[in-house]
């Protein structure tokens, strides 16, 4: 039974994690991106649109929807701890079940992967001659990340897929919902760290 209440804890964390605490958190971010947008180049591309309610209507609406995905999750939880308690609970269930919650959990993240694009247009206004060299500092920033990321979730994968098959070879498949949870969140959070990470600096260009 321990590897049922592992995951069961897991899946606790999952649902906090991606659900409760990141979206508090990129809530703050927002706010604090919001206060770096060039105001001419918002109303040039916005004329008549407040950026700062524009900001509140997206966070009380994100709350919302994270919320709702939350509740969801811990209804979820709660038939999983009755029907795990049963000892022939099916495998193949419980992990379609955490596979289709980490979806649902997803879809905000994924809303935010195009709010990030979008709002490149405001950090990007056209620069003279003297600026350039700061872009080109900043993209490299970026690329760098972009890469440092997918390189720890491609190691994260390779590690998970590693443990799925030590756990079969082991006959420990019941532990494998517990893994599943940890991965899916762990690659999401990881994932997410390019959307929210602060500019860089670069050093003056002139």
């Amino acid at each position: 039974m321990i590897e049922t209440y592992a995951f069961l804890v897991a899946f606790l964390v999952q649902i906090l994690a991606m659900s409760v605490l990141y979206p508090a958190w990129l809530i703050r971010r927002a706010r604090a991106h919001a206060l770096s947008v060039p105001t001419e180049r918002f109303q040039q591309l916005y004329p008549g649109v407040d950026l700062s309610s524009s900001v509140e209507r997206f966070a009380g609406r994100y709350r919302a929807f994270n919320t709702g995905i939350a509740l969801f999750g811990c209804l979820l939880l709660g038939w999983l701890v009755s029907y795990m308690q049963n000892a022939d609970w099916n495998l193949g269930s419980v992990k379609s079940l955490v596979t289709l919650y980490f979806i649902v959990q997803a879809l905000p993240v994924g809303f935010i992967a195009l709010l990030a694009v979008w709002a490149r247009k405001f950090r990007n206004p056209p620069l003279g001659e003297s600026k350039r060299k700061a872009v080109l500092q900043r993209r490299g920033h970026t690329i760098g990340l972009t890469v440092r990321i997918a390189i720890y979730t491609c190691i994260l994968t390779v590690t998970f897929v590693s443990l799925i098959f030590a756990l079969e070879l082991l006959e420990l498949k019941r532990w494998e919902p517990f893994a599943l949870s940890v991965f899916l969140a762990t690659t999401t959070l990881l994932s997410s760290m390019g959307l929210t990470a602060p500019p860089h600096k670069p050093a003056s260009a002139f």
